[in-house]
């Protein structure tokens, strides 16, 4: 039952799905109309990974313009983003490893989605890489990564261990924010967390690390959830 297993959160883009090019691209793409700003654009991609899209192309503006641009604008923006990737996002792969671990833990623990990404979209993705099956939930936009973890959480007993595995600052925080240990998969796009969290630097080493923290064999950051 899911109630009895360990919980593993899983972040998809740049933690399973190696999409941060073709989103980067489509970033870029929304603001094709501003001379001289993909450098910007790239660079505040990746400093705000883990975040809607929406909120991220407000930021990217206010950052271009030096001001708030309107809410019809920022939707324009989403929209050509969005139009872009769809094409790009055809040629995503999951990184090297990924079937490996999701396959060795499907009858472990309970494996579950979360990400910044609308849910429809990451449900689509993810079961056009042949992978979905391996998720007892999949979670994405317009809920929060933190709101997702809370509500699968509901069907955790009391000493169900969990982890969140993702890339970013951002994963990291909600993983602080929700009780949890979290581990940074370090992909060489992200700068690596400090504050004690846990990284591995390849999928492949994720099994060990993993392991550990759902038995709670001597794992100093292990953490079960509070009901």
């Amino acid at each position: 039952m899911v109630r009895d297993r360990p919980q593993i959160y899983w972040d998809m883009d740049g933690t399973l799905v190696d999409s941060h090019g073709a989103k980067a691209d489509a970033f870029v793409y929304a603001f094709r109309d501003l001379a001289d700003s993909e450098i910007t654009v790239r660079r505040l991609h990746d400093k705000h990974a883990g975040i809607p899209r929406r909120h991220k192309i407000q930021l990217m503006g206010k950052h271009l313009l030096g001001q708030e641009e309107s809410g019809m604008s920022i939707g324009a923006r989403v929209d050509a983003f969005e139009e872009h990737l769809r094409s790009s996002l055809k040629n995503a792969e999951l990184f090297h490893g990924a079937v490996e671990v999701l396959s060795e833990f499907c009858n472990v623990a309970a494996q579950v989605i979360v990400t910044a990404a609308p849910l429809h979209e990451a449900q689509h993705l993810l079961n056009e890489l042949g992978v979905d099956q391996y998720f007892d939930r999949i979670y994405g936009f317009p809920d929060s990564k933190a709101k997702s973890i809370r509500d699968f959480r509901t069907h955790a007993g009391p000493n169900t261990v969990a982890v969140l595995v993702g890339d970013s600052e951002q994963d990291y925080l909600t993983a602080k924010e929700c009780g949890i240990p979290f581990v940074q998969v370090a992909s060489g796009v992200q700068e690596v967390i400090c504050g004690g969290a846990e990284c591995v630097y390849a999928l492949g080493e994720l099994p060990t690390v993993l392991h550990k923290m759902l038995t709670g064999s001597g794992y100093p950051g292990s953490s079960r959830v509070q009901q």
